[in-house]
């Protein structure tokens, strides 16, 4: 007994020894061209996404194969965000407007289907069967490529199955019929049906979304895409000295920190091609009739062939691969042949030649426009759909339009809510929310604001019709007029703070201001209300207050953003409260029910992104740091671009 345990033992080392010098193969990421099966004619190419209102249903699926459906929702709809295009990030064609390209891509969403089945548990013994529950959305995309004629070029369904839900147990027991577990597995989605139908609206899943650009780029796109270079090291050998092998490969880690561009081909050359001289000098050392040396062959030889092809020289690499199969050793490992053989067949059904072309190493790279996807059959009502497809002169022509609207709202409700706050701490007397009445730089920044408001009167008013042009020089007249009264020889520096004589007069000016607009001026500030009403009525598709505060969010960032401007450490109190306004038109605008975001359409939404990023960045700013961290925010072109989505 003994001694056939002995005779186990060395059998395992003799195994564990053999085992342990055979080569162990390693990968590294690199950038190979992709060869695609389309070739547009020229360079320009488009999307187009269907939403039409699909059907979204949800069904049982029988072992037998019976489909019963058992809800169906004809309110569906299903897309595909514009984004799309930034993550193609195609190289071969410039996205361009639908009417001006040479291939289209038609994207058509699929109806989805909640599936509830029952799967039979491998691990349930013979005597008791066990079942699993489980509940996958069933989604799809069409696509089908034309050329700028309509001919189909290319067409492919692609689908995804998700699993959103499993069980397992019922009553902290095995599920033992696939009935049971059916019925409860469609419990559950029934108690949670609002929620996973309106989850199966809007974009598609983040899987599909993955596979369609992945096929996209694989179809249509001659570009480099990332793939895998398989490279072998071996431990210590007795007798031999492995250690420069294995710093070979070690060395090679830095191949998959190579950036794509204009030198990529030449980067990876001066990494492999050493290497390759490397190991071929190496190999020289070994015997490849010996059992245990022509391992160490084999890995050097597969080195050589997989660099070779990942310089795109698959020629070399079969060459490389035919004295890979003279050795006694690992004959099964036929993708250092077929790897390099499929590559040259797609070359060649790409170029008509085996003899390769130079390539663009960039391309059309970083320069695709969401906004050119073109969207069909959306919902009606939707803003900002397809906005490229209009001209750029009326595209301009808006952009003007909702520059000089966003001027005259802007300066109109900042000093509103200037007014507003000096009015509460008369009207209160609270020190904690209103102003001190010798608070000179408060009036300093009214009397700013006042003065700054002045650049209306030359505001160029072409761009409104002559109804709308009547209405502005009326309000733009008025609100001049409301801040004639100022005294401009009285200075508002903060050294006034210690004179109170000189912040006496200061006090009284405002006073006088603030009757201005409170008392005898009542109802021609009625009329300026109205006029500035009216004429947002004209020049806004929608006009509600939620939009018309779209300037003011501008300027109070300006406000608050402009070193300057107003200072928390002159006023802390002052800003704070601008602060908090800032938050509260924040959240009317894009977080809460009044939010802009209901009347756009997703496309839209994508294009402002940028824009609304500086907006949400400085609502979650702390505001003690806003002087050192969000500084100079402002952009005039900021609200023109959001609001003229809106404007007629």
């Amino acid at each position: 007994m003994k001694k056939n345990s002995t005779l186990y033992l060395l059998f395992l080392l003799w195994v564990f020894s053999a085992v342990a010098q055979n080569p162990k193969q390693r990968s590294i990421d690199y950038y190979a061209w992709n060869y695609p099966i389309i070739q547009g004619a020229a360079n320009k190419i488009a999307f187009s996404i269907d939403e039409k209102p699909l059907t979204i249903s949800a069904a049982e699926i029988h072992g037998n194969g019976d489909k019963l459906v058992f809800l169906k929702s004809t309110e569906g709809r299903i897309t595909v965000s514009s984004n799309l295009v930034t993550f193609l990030d195609l190289w071969s064609y410039q996205t361009t407007r639908i009417d001006e390209a040479d291939i289209k891509v038609i994207l058509t969403p699929e109806p989805s289907v909640f599936e509830i089945s029952a799967y039979k548990d491998k691990k349930g013994s013979k005597e008791t069967e066990r079942y699993e529950g489980q509940l996958k959305l069933h989604s799809g995309i069409k696509i089908e490529i034309t050329d700028a004629q309509g001919r189909v070029l290319h067409e492919k369904k692609l689908e995804d199955y998700n699993t959103l839900h499993s069980i397992h147990a019922f009553e902290n027991s095995a599920i033992t019929s696939e009935k049971k577990a059916l019925e409860l597995t469609k419990a559950h989605f029934m108690e949670n049906a609002e929620k996973y139908m309106a989850g199966a609206n809007g974009s598609v899943s983040g899987p599909l979304h993955y596979k369609l650009v992945e096929y996209l780029q694989d179809v249509i796109d001659l570009r480099r895409k990332k793939k895998s270079l398989y490279v072998y090291t071996f431990k210590k050998k007795k007798g031999f000295d492995l250690s420069g092998i294995q710093a070979s490969i070690e060395d090679l880690k830095s191949l998959s920190d190579v950036a794509l561009g204009t030198n990529y081909q030449k980067e990876i050359e001066a990494l492999l091609l050493p290497k390759i001289d490397f190991w071929r000098e190496e190999i020289s050392k070994y015997d490849s009739h010996d059992k245990k040396q022509v391992k160490v062959v084999w890995g050097l030889l597969a080195n050589i062939s997989g660099a070779y092809h990942a310089l795109g020289e698959d020629e070399k690499a079969l060459e490389v691969y035919q004295e890979i199969e003279k050795l006694d050793y690992r004959g099964s490992y036929k993708y250092l042949k077929q790897l390099p053989e499929e590559q040259m067949a797609k070359r060649k059904a790409f170029f008509g030649t085996d003899t390769p072309k130079p390539l663009d190493e960039v391309g059309f790279q970083g320069t695709h426009n969401p906004s050119y996807v073109h969207y069909k059959n959306y919902s009606g009502g939707l803003l900002g759909a397809n906005r490229l497809e209009v001209s750029q002169s009326i595209l301009d022509t808006r952009k003007k339009r909702a520059y000089l609207l966003g001027k005259i709202l802007g300066h109109y409700q900042y000093l509103e809510e200037l007014k507003r706050l000096g009015r509460k701490f008369n009207e209160r007397g609270n020190a904690d929310v209103g102003f001190e009445e010798t608070d000179a730089y408060y009036v300093e920044v009214f009397n700013r604001a006042a003065k700054e408001s002045e650049e209306i009167k030359f505001l160029d008013l072409s761009v409104l019709d002559e109804d709308e042009k009547i209405i502005a020089s009326k309000i733009l007249q008025d609100l001049i007029d409301f801040y004639t009264i100022y005294n401009k020889e009285v200075s508002l520096n903060k050294e006034s703070q210690d004179d109170w004589e000189e912040m006496q007069k200061i006090l009284d000016k405002l006073l006088v201001v603030l009757h201005q607009w409170q008392g005898d001026e009542k109802e021609d500030k009625r009329a300026l209300y109205k006029n500035i009403d009216l004429l947002s009525d004209k020049m806004l598709l929608i006009n509600n207050e939620t939009i018309r505060s779209l300037p003011l969010l501008e300027t109070l960032l300006e406000e608050l953003s402009s070193e300057d401007k107003v200072s928390y450490e002159a006023n802390p109190k002052l800003f704070k409260q601008l602060f908090k306004k800032y938050q509260k038109t924040y959240v009317s605008l894009f977080v809460a029910d009044t939010s802009i975001g209901q009347y756009l359409h997703h496309s839209a939404l994508q294009f402002l992104n940028k824009e609304l990023k500086v907006y949400y960045e400085l609502y979650r700013a702390d505001e003690e740091e806003i002087g050192a961290k969000h500084k100079n925010l402002h952009d005039d072109r900021r609200v023109a671009n959001i609001l003229s989505i809106f404007v007629k």
